[in-house]
């Protein structure tokens, strides 16, 4: 933590959990700043309660990490995931659910007592895309939406949804 990684997605899931969830890219910390987070995030006080977290598409390479990321901070990590590309072992300590985004009833289910939403879940090949546009809108689009009601629906209580982050792929842009 707080080094420079090959991998930005990586770090960018790391910057963002320190920010409490919010949206900040890697850019904008440098190396002291990162310091800085990472003695303030191990100094701070035990009292603090932790979240629960639901990672969709955790098994993936980034999910994994955030998974990690999110286990080493203390949180309590489940994850929605159809292994058609990631892998178990990359969700490993979490309350792992084999499923589809796109099924409302999975959902709701592992949304209870979920506090943050971190959605990864997405079929990302440009070339799958062209090959079979339905099944990636479906699972694209389709999964956005179904997690964004399942949280709808799982929140506002006490304790409820409070939030839900959005992650995109590089694969936006294209070959």
């Amino acid at each position: 933590r707080g080094r420079m990684r090959g991998n930005a997605d990586c770090q960018y899931f790391e910057d963002a959990l320190k920010f409490g969830g919010s949206l900040r890219s890697s850019a904008h910390l440098n190396i002291m700043q990162r310091h800085a987070l990472d003695a303030h995030f191990q100094h701070r006080e035990k009292a603090e309660v932790a979240m629960t977290a639901l990672v969709s598409g955790g098994a993936g390479f980034v999910g994994g990490h955030l998974v990690r990321a999110l286990l080493r901070a203390g949180h309590a990590v489940r994850v929605v995931d159809d292994l058609s590309t990631g892998q178990r072992v990359n969700a490993a300590g979490s309350e792992f659910h084999k499923g589809d985004v796109c099924d409302a009833d999975l959902l709701a289910h592992v949304m209870r007592g979920v506090d943050t939403v971190y959605h990864l879940a997405a079929i990302a090949s440009v070339t799958r895309s062209l090959e079979d546009p339905l099944a990636v809108h479906r699972a694209n689009v389709g999964g956005t939406l179904a997690v964004l009601e399942a949280a709808r629906h799982a929140g506002p209580s006490e304790r409820g949804v409070r939030r839900v982050v959005f992650a995109s792929s590089a694969g936006v842009y294209g070959d």
